[in-house]
């Protein structure tokens, strides 16, 4: 039977049914059709030993498969020669005879039934080790499920979600990590948990938690690390060795001393070897591998210590992924226990792989962030760059408030930008559209104000409806900036080539002239901008004769005030360089700014009507001077 998403559940539900029929018959099984390494695992996992399928070989000609059974290494006799040791079920645990409440309580340890849904983490079931650990009565229920989840260090919790996240992600082989768990009595412990996802409904997922206190190991730990702390160097033999095995490797490799204070607290790290594929990666500088391990670590020294710390003298491995600005390509970190008190560092060049879960290959390159959104529950992750942070994951609406009230999302054209990343907009968007993308400002470590594209793209439908969508946010402030030149230079020329006079001034009290175009130079008789400049003493209210300004500004300012398109005009006489009075028409436009009164500018055209204007038109403009004076 193919086990698909779709069918996962119940395809397992049958296979296991059958199994188990053929194990109480004593049958021996042998289980066809497997493909991937996910249908193996899974069935490994239910106790068949033998499998076939095309995960392992297609149809073989006869020649080629009699050389492959030539080789006894290929063959597996184990299960013929000596009696086989049958894995333990669930069924047989099941049994009262065999699973007694000893056993649960006594000898599995700590353990616990959790349902996650949301960001929201609920104990269902407990057993009695667990209440002794945490100090719990186990008389009160109630309110044991906040009491277990306050009990988790705050800068513990995303760790704790992020564990259930990655059990689900890696069913049925579980994920494992440590967190800090505060008792009722004030006790801290350093808590080792094991988390295996075991089924999901609806919005909930349930899973199976055994937990560890291996607070005690850690302090002993910490102890030797005191009394015993690595080698200052290390010995020629050993760099010898290391040469040997890690030198010709295609990866880079390196190797550090976790450098411990008197408390046997990590104070920094010390890089004492690496290979030769990181000094070509790293150009042999060994502070530029310490500044591109800190960057995978979002420049968090604290945060990288602490892992380096865990994998040093705790044997966990851990996994990040950074980009280096001397090779211009993407890198997966991983570091890992080689010797206590060391922790060694592997570097892979992933830019033309998938750089993370498989999701994306090197298109990913030009992205700043990546999503994943369930648009059915609101619900949204970051899966690029690395990020653990709780707060770039949960409810999408919110997380979309929040990056408009931290100033991620620049509040320029503010309505327009919720509109569009509303989910319901989404969701009707996408219910006739495989993709929709809009274009905004947001603030990002490369600057304050850069232009983005988010794009949303179909990833799942159910029924014809948009379930879940892939959320990518790519730069195009270098795209927009270089547009925004070019429209300024052909703006220039466009302007430039008018036959009428047009000028540009600032709408605050100095009314500095920041462009005019040829033709008003030709207009007051200058035949350069510094001639015109000096003339009007760059301002526009140098332009106005003295006798027309006080009657000038105010009519251009109660205009202004009852125009709903910002729309001016006005008649008044200029001095030209040579001496000469012209009367123009001035038109002109006060352009907002969203920046505030001082960013606002007056857009103007001139044009001469010296020879046009009527004498008494004349006279009845200078008369009403006197008025504004």
């Amino acid at each position: 039977m193919e086990i698909t998403e779709e069918n996962e559940q119940k395809g397992i539900g049958i296979l296991e049914s059958i199994v188990n029929m053929a194990r109480l018959l004593g049958m021996p099984i042998i289980v066809e059709g497997v493909e991937t390494q996910r249908q193996e695992s899974v069935l490994r996992g239910m106790g068949c030993r033998y499998t076939q399928g095309y995960y392992y070989y297609r149809p073989l000609p006869i020649d080629q498969f009699e050389t492959l059974m030539a080789d006894e290494r290929h063959l597996d006799f184990t299960g013929l020669h000596c009696k086989q040791v049958e894995a333990l079920h669930v069924r047989e645990l099941m049994d009262g005879n065999l699973f007694t409440d000893t056993i649960l309580n006594h000898v599995l340890g700590p353990v616990a039934i959790c349902d996650v849904y949301g960001r929201q983490v609920e104990l269902t079931r407990v057993n009695e080790q667990y209440y002794r650990m945490t100090g719990l009565d186990a008389s009160d229920n109630e309110d044991m499920s906040r009491k277990v989840w306050s009990g988790v260090r705050d800068d513990d919790r995303p760790l704790l979600l992020e564990l259930f996240e990655r059990a689900y992600e890696r069913r049925p082989g579980g994920a494992e990590g440590n967190i800090h768990y505060l008792r009722v009595d004030g006790k801290v412990l350093w808590l080792k948990l094991k988390v295996f996802f075991l089924r999901e409904k609806e919005d909930h997922r349930i899973y199976f938690v055994a937990s560890e206190d291996v607070t005690a190991l850690r302090e002993k730990r910490k102890a030797q690390a005191r009394s015993a702390r690595p080698a200052a160097r290390l010995p020629d033999l050993e760099r010898n060795q290391l040469e040997e095995y890690y030198g010709t490797l295609p990866c880079g490799f390196g190797l550090s001393k976790i450098l411990l204070d008197q408390d046997g607290e990590p104070v920094d790290f010390e890089i004492v070897y690496i290979n030769r594929k990181m000094e070509r990666m790293c150009s042999g500088d060994l502070r530029f591998v310490r500044a591109l391990v800190l960057k995978a670590f979002k420049d968090d020294f604290g945060r990288l210590l602490r892992k380096a710390y865990q994998a040093a003298f705790l044997g966990a491995t851990v996994e990040h992924f950074t980009y280096s600005s001397v090779s211009g390509h993407y890198l997966q970190l991983t570091l890992f226990q080689h010797d206590y008190g060391y922790a060694a560092c592997l570097l892979r060049d992933v830019t033309s792989h998938q750089i993370y879960e498989g999701a994306f290959n090197s298109m990913v390159l030009s992205y700043r962030e990546v999503y994943h959104l369930q648009l059915e529950d609101n619900y949204c992750r970051m899966i690029y760059p690395d990020e653990t942070s709780v707060t770039e994951r949960g409810n999408y609406s919110a997380m979309v408030e929040r990056h408009f009230g931290t100033g991620k999302i620049l509040r320029h054209d503010e309505k327009n930008v919720r509109d569009f990343l509303s989910i319901d907009h989404l969701r009707a968007a996408l219910e006739t559209e495989n993709s929709v993308d809009y274009c905004y400002r947001r603030s990002g470590r490369e600057s304050p104000d850069e232009w983005c594209q988010i794009h949303v793209t179909i990833s799942e439908r159910e029924n014809g409806k948009p379930k879940t969508a892939i959320v990518t946010i790519q730069s195009i402030d270098k795209i927009m900036r270089e547009e925004a030149e070019h429209q300024q230079v052909r703006m220039a020329e466009s302007l430039g080539n008018m036959s009428d006079a047009f000028f540009i001034y600032r709408a605050i009290e100095d009314e500095r002239i920041l462009y005019a175009n040829p033709a008003v130079m030709e207009l007051f008789g200058c035949e350069t901008m510094t001639e015109l400049m000096e003339l009007v003493r760059c301002s526009f209210r140098g332009m106005v004769h003295p006798e027309d300004l006080a009657r000038v500004e105010w009519e251009i300012t109660n205009q202004i005030r009852s125009s709903d398109s910002n729309m001016d005009y006005v008649q008044y006489r200029i001095i030209r360089k040579d001496g000469e009075i012209c009367w123009v028409d001035d038109v002109g436009h006060l352009e907002a700014s969203k920046w505030g009164e001082e960013h606002r500018l007056f857009y103007v055209f001139l044009k001469d009507i010296t020879d046009t204007i009527t004498s008494v038109q004349k006279e009845k403009l200078l008369n009403s001077n006197r008025f504004y004076t």
